[in-house]
């Protein structure tokens, strides 16, 4: 498996998380989300 496929893989699992168990676990004022970045989290931060 070269890297590329193995980042679209990652990115694959990544928005299957975000997309089922994140949104199981969130309620309320609390929301999880993935960030990969500093600035990506002080925007989600900052909403």
């Amino acid at each position: 498996m070269n890297s590329m496929q193995l980042r679209l893989s990652e990115e694959s699992k990544i928005h299957r998380r975000r997309d089922i168990y994140f949104k199981a676990i969130s309620s309320g004022n609390i929301i999880y989300d993935v960030v990969d970045s500093c600035k990506s989290l002080l925007e989600k931060v900052m909403k």
